[in-house]
């Protein structure tokens, strides 16, 4: 399923907005690869959104937004401002850090689905930029399949799964290790990858 490590000329980890359609283009290769057909997709906002975008200009599918939050203001919003101010080699070393220690494993998610999504019965799509734990997108999946009206099946997209926990959470996805996004905080495409985020919000239902 990965990308072996290497395989891409990209020195310190990054994937540029520039590389994003053809990314999002080679997963959506590997949906239409499996045996299952997805009527919608649901995105984790708003690290998922441009993702999204890509895969239903990709799928020719329409797209449901979720928020699923980390109470309080977490490990992560408290050292960003850090991260933004470090030199790439230093904040790539404390992503390796953070994936190895699993800094994020024990935090809760508060999963918030809106209140008609049009999702019932259908074949979801479930999408997120990255993941290094799994719980988020385990948490989002088991808040669909336990609501009032949930789909009739859900699949799981990322560009990474970092992690032998995600591994086997996530059913599609390209990168097996750590990588700088766009709109990571200590991205140097941030400030371009928020303004995208405005204008390229995926078709809603």
């Amino acid at each position: 399923m990965p990308i072996p490590s290497g395989a891409r000329p990209q020195a310190v980890g990054d994937v540029t907005l520039a590389e994003l359609p053809a990314l999002a283009r080679e997963l959506a290769e590997r949906v239409r690869g499996a045996p299952f057909r997805p009527d919608l997709i649901v995105y984790v906002e708003t690290g998922g959104r441009l993702l999204a975008w890509e895969l239903c200009r990709e799928l020719g599918l329409k797209a449901v937004a979720v928020e699923a939050a980390r109470p309080g203001r977490g490990i992560k919003r408290i050292f960003a401002p850090l991260a933004a101010a470090l030199p790439s080699w230093a904040s790539g070393a404390l992503r390796r850090a953070e994936e190895r220690f699993g800094v994020h494993r024990a935090t809760p998610r508060r999963v918030t689905l809106p209140a008609d999504a049009g999702w019932r019965d259908r074949a979801v799509l479930l999408v997120d930029d990255a993941a290094d734990t799994g719980r988020t997108i385990t948490a989002v999946r088991a808040a669909l399949l336990g609501g009032k009206n949930p789909p009739a099946q859900v699949r799981t997209a990322a560009l990474g799964a970092t992690t032998p926990a995600a591994w086997k959470v996530v059913d599609f996805y390209l990168f097996d290790h750590n990588r700088r996004l766009p709109w990571s905080s200590d991205s140097g495409e941030r400030e371009a990858a928020r303004r995208l985020w405005v204008v390229r919000r995926p078709p809603s239902v």
